[in-house]
């Protein structure tokens, strides 16, 4: 075994997991399917690795140098299909077993995201068909193998190198009939493995594991006997072996798939479709691929953008090249040599020219034709926008940073294009930042200085940041007019501003002032039960006279510079404001809402006990405040309480049921029932 395993990461699970079916097949009534406790592990080796990488594709060297992924045969084709049909969409494939794609596991161990595909590695298939046999002649059934090796040993001994960070996982399962005069269909026992494997919690896990990205898969038929003396029973089994794997070591990332017929017309891969011969290459690359006799191959490349994947034949097929969006990850590309050759996409309908205000929805779009799939990206000034893969593209709030050109590039199997260039404009209103007048009396502290934002219009703005304001005016300034100075500040740079000075005067103290409030009451939401406090503050020549006001109208005993609710009511909801007056004037405060709102009770009836031939006891009931603070408001009203029993009622247990009856219903109650006995 390979030094390397010291550095493993993980644990190797070798207990017994079985699950059995049935099938509503009468056929495969007698059927017997068992799963083996998934195999995974990650480690680390001290080897080091190097491998060449560039963004952009090679020129096209002369010779090129053959990759080979094996000889699988159709039903381990068939299998890897299966399971890469899986991985691209978890979430179908879970729906498609009645299961949830977490079935069985912690919320959220899977996100149901689709994963890149696996491709098969040659090594891999012969540590798995060697393990699949093993099973089969030694009637076992665990990833303990010969000479007790693990999954990891058998893929090291069968010559696949894990280098740098590596990861290892197997899934082992078996089907078979205890009719051993009856032959087995390989086909269907292949597709009940990968589905059993699915339903199981681990074996998902494996399956749809984002840290692998080679597999070999063994699938075996023979004879194998399962169960303990006396009731051990001779099967016709078919025995599925897969072995996941990621090295520093290997070709990855592939393009890889399948050249298949589709005889049968399902839009899928099926065994006896494949198509051997055809040779698979990529503009730019560094290898070629031959199709085996399963139809199936495995492309190496370097880089990452689009190229072409050319198919070729010596047999009356048809040669085919494909446009693709090298990523950097594994790629699954089949080709059905019925299908007609993909059309690059048209565009129809260009993205246009946008503009916009601050805060406004922007939605650029294009309408193209041609093969599907279409894959969409969209750029702004040549950088590729994030989750930006649709046939549109909308920012729900336009700030100045989005003005610039979008553009969106298209490709599917047949090519690609780019849609023309849209401008975005953005329009940036001139706010006008108005520093407000203020006046006092003399030898009293300046009032806060405040101001106003403004569109040219005269709308009111609220951009991000602050203006500086200031005044040279100090408490023994004389009396007189001041400047009141206002300056950019923290204010959002992306606007323009137009700043309007203000005025403090000052004024003598034998002349009154008109009060000014500074502080005015604001919105408030209060669970009934607790106090409000609001208060205002103002200036201008003393004496000042409050009168508060709700709803328009004046509160009575209300005439101080704040007011106080003790207990709010749902009654006290409404409108406040204060009017602060004196000699020279008056001024209305600006409107503060009070929400009371309403609380959680449980209502409880109590449990009661009589004696036949009695009255009915008092029904009675507790009222609890649910609210997590402190509050011991108890709502006006009772419940109403009712139950069946009365005076001839016999021994027994009658419910006692209580209800919202004559209770305020602006709160929340949870009512619980009781019996009487």
């Amino acid at each position: 075994m390979s030094s390397d395993k010291k550095y493993i990461k993980g644990l190797v699970l070798l207990s017994w997991l079985l699950a059995l079916t049935t099938l509503p097949a009468k056929e495969l009534e007698d059927i017997k399917l068992e799963v083996g406790v998934p195999f995974s592990m990650e480690g680390v080796s001290l080897q080091s690795t190097s491998k060449p990488a560039t963004d952009n594709f090679l020129v096209f060297p002369a010779t090129l140098s053959l990759y080979s992924h094996g000889d699988p045969t159709a039903q381990e084709q068939y299998m890897l299909e299966l399971i890469n049909r899986t991985r691209e969409n978890p979430l179908e494939e879970a729906a498609r077993l009645g299961i949830d794609i977490n079935e069985g596991l912690p919320e959220g161990t899977l996100d149901g995201t689709p994963k890149p595909p696996l491709a098969f590695n040659p090594f891999l298939i012969d540590s798995s068909r060697a393990h699949s046999q093993c099973m089969l002649d030694n009637d076992i059934f665990s990833h303990v193998g010969v000479d007790d090796s693990s999954p990891f040993d058998r893929m090291v001994a069968s010559g696949y190198t894990f280098i740098g960070s590596y990861a290892a996982a197997e899934n082992i399962a078996w089907a078979g009939t205890g009719n051993t005069n009856n032959p087995i269909d390989i086909n269907s026992y292949t597709s009940l493995l990968h589905d059993n494997l699915f339903k199981s919690p681990g074996h998902r896990i494996n399956i749809l594991s984002s840290l692998v990205n080679e597999i070999g898969i063994g699938i075996k038929d023979g004879l194998f006997t399962a169960g303990t003396p006396p009731n051990r029973i001779v099967y016709n089994a078919l025995m599925g072996t897969q072995n996941f794997a990621r090295s520093g070591n290997s070709e990855a990332p592939f393009i890889l798939g399948v050249v298949y017929d589709d005889l049968d017309l399902d839009g899928f891969y099926t065994p006896g479709e494949g198509i051997s011969g055809v040779t698979v290459s990529i503009s730019g690359g560094e290898y070629y691929a031959v199709t085996t006799t399963s139809g199936g191959y495995a492309l190496p490349y370097i880089g990452t953008g689009y190229t072409e994947v050319y198919f070729q034949s010596e047999a009356p097929l048809q040669n085919r090249t494909f446009f693709v969006n090298c990523t950097g990850e594994n790629l699954h590309l089949n080709y059905s040599v019925g299908e007609p050759e993909p059309e690059p996409p048209q565009i129809i309908e260009q993205p246009l020219d946008l503009s916009a205000a601050i805060g406004q929805s922007a939605l650029f779009s294009v309408f193209a034709t041609g093969s599907d799939p279409i894959y969409y990206q969209w750029f702004k000034d040549s950088i590729a926008l994030l989750d930006a893969t649709n046939s549109i593209y909308q920012i729900e709030e336009v700030a100045p940073s989005d003005a610039g050109e979008y553009w969106v590039q298209l490709s599917n199997f047949g090519g690609q294009t780019a849609s023309q260039i849209a401008l975005l404009t953005i329009h940036i209103p001139t706010l006008y930042v108005w520093a407000d007048s203020h006046s006092r009396p003399y030898n009293t502290p300046n009032p806060p200085l405040t101001y106003t934002i403004t569109t040219e219009e005269g709308f009111p703005m609220y951009p991000e940041g602050s203006p500086i304001l200031e005044t040279t005016a100090t408490q023994d300034s004389p009396v007189g007019t001041y400047p009141i100075l206002v300056s950019q500040g923290t204010l959002d740079p992306a606007y323009t501003y137009i700043f309007e000075d203000g005025t403090l005067t000052i004024t003598d103290n034998t002349e009154p002032t008109v009060p000014i409030i500074i502080s005015h009451p604001s919105d408030s939401e209060v669970p009934v039960g607790e106090s409000l406090f609001f208060s205002t503050f103002a200036t201008g020549t003393e004496p000042l006279f409050y009168q508060w006001l709700k709803n328009g109208e004046p509160i009575a005993e209300a005439t101080d510079s704040f007011y106080t609710i003790f207990e709010v009511l749902p009654a006290d909801a409404g409108v406040y404001q204060v009017l602060v007056y004196n000699e020279a004037g008056q001024m209305l405060s600006q409107e503060a809402r009070l929400t009371p709102l309403p609380l959680n009770y449980r209502v409880v009836a109590h449990s009661i006990t009589r004696t036949v031939g009695f009255e009915n006891p008092d029904l009675t009931y507790s009222i609890t405040n649910e609210q997590s603070s402190p509050n011991n408001y108890i709502p006006p009203g009772i419940p109403s309480l009712e139950t069946t029993a009365d005076l001839e009622s016999g021994v027994g247990v009658y419910p006692i049921k209580i209800s919202l009856g004559s209770l305020d219903p602006f709160h929340y109650y949870i009512f619980e029932d009781t019996t009487l006995t």
